[in-house]
C-alpha cells in the first residue's frame, strides 16, 4: 500500500508530472507579473514566458523554472524590449484611432472599421511574434516574417490564438468588481496558463522547423549525428526558410 502511494507522488507519475507543470505555470506566471511592473518590459517578459512553456511542451525533464525564465528574459532582452515597444506604440496609436472616429461619428466610423482591422493584423503578429521569438534563434526581421508565416498558414488557428489572449483579459477588466479577485488569478497561474495553451497550439507548427534533439537531449541532424547549437540552428533556420519558399 505504501509503495502505490509512494508511487502515485513520485515525479514520474502522471499525478507528480501534472503538479509539476502546475508548479512550472505558478512560478513563470508570477515572475512574468514581476517582470513587466514597468509596461515597457513586457516585450522580455513574454519572450522569457514562452521559452519556458515551449520546453516544457517539448519535454524537457529537468527544466528549471526560475532559471530559464530569468535567462530566457535576459538572452532575448534587447530584440524583445524593442519590438516590445513598437507593438505598444502601434497599440496606443490604433486605439486612439478608434476613440476619436467613434466621438467623430457620421463617415468616420467606416474609417474606424479599418483601423479595427489594422488593429487585429497587429495584434495578430504580436501574439505569433514572441512564441517565435522564443522558438528561433533569428534577426528581428526574420522573425517577423517567420510571424507572419506561421500565422498566414492556419488562419483560424490564428484567430483561435488571438481569442486565447485578448478575450480573458477583455473579460476580465470589463467586469472591474471582480478585478481584485481576477488580478489576482492572472498573477498567480493566468499568464502561465495562457502561455501553456497557446504553445500548446503553435508547438506542432513549429517542431518541423526547430532544431532536433536526441534522447539524451543533444542535438543532432537526420542522420543522428551530433551537432554543435550553432550548427543545429543554422540547418533548422535553413529547413524553416525553404519550408517558406514552398509554401509561397
Amino acid at each position: 500500500m505504501g509503495e502505490k502511494i509512494a508511487g502515485f507522488f513520485s515525479n514520474d507519475s502522471p499525478f507528480g508530472q501534472f503538479m509539476i507543470r502546475v508548479g512550472i505555470l505558478i512560478v513563470s506566471s508570477i515572475l512574468f507579473a514581476v517582470t513587466t511592473v514597468p509596461i515597457v518590459t513586457i516585450g522580455p517578459g513574454l519572450a522569457a514566458l514562452y521559452t519556458v512553456m515551449l520546453k516544457v511542451l517539448r519535454g524537457d525533464r529537468e527544466l528549471g523554472a526560475f532559471r530559464t525564465f530569468w535567462k530566457a528574459f535576459a538572452a532575448n532582452f534587447r530584440q524583445a524590449f524593442f519590438t516590445g515597444l513598437v507593438f505598444l506604440a502601434l497599440a496606443f496609436l490604433v486605439y486612439a484611432d478608434i476613440r476619436f472616429c467613434r466621438a467623430q461619428g457620421g463617415s468616420y466610423a467606416y474609417f474606424g472599421w479599418a483601423v479595427i482591422l489594422v488593429g487585429l493584423f497587429i495584434a495578430a503578429v504580436a501574439a505569433y511574434f514572441y512564441p517565435v521569438l522564443a522558438a528561433f534563434d533569428d534577426t528581428v526581421p526574420h522573425l517577423l516574417r517567420n510571424a507572419l508565416f506561421f500565422a498566414s498558414r492556419r488562419p483560424l488557428k490564428m484567430l483561435l490564438v488571438l481569442a486565447i489572449d485578448v478575450i480573458p483579459l477583455y473579460l476580465t477588466y470589463r467586469n472591474r468588481m471582480y478585478l481584485p479577485l481576477t488580478g489576482f488569478l492572472w498573477v498567480v497561474i493566468g499568464y502561465g496558463l495562457t502561455a501553456y495553451v497557446v504553445s500548446a497550439l503553435l508547438v506542432k507548427d513549429f517542431a518541423a522547423y526547430l532544431p532536433k534533439v536526441n534522447e539524451e537531449g543533444s542535438f543532432v541532424d537526420g542522420e543522428g549525428n551530433l551537432l554543435t547549437r550553432e550548427e543545429a540552428n543554422a540547418a533548422a533556420r535553413e529547413e524553416r526558410e525553404g519550408g517558406e519558399e514552398d509554401c509561397r
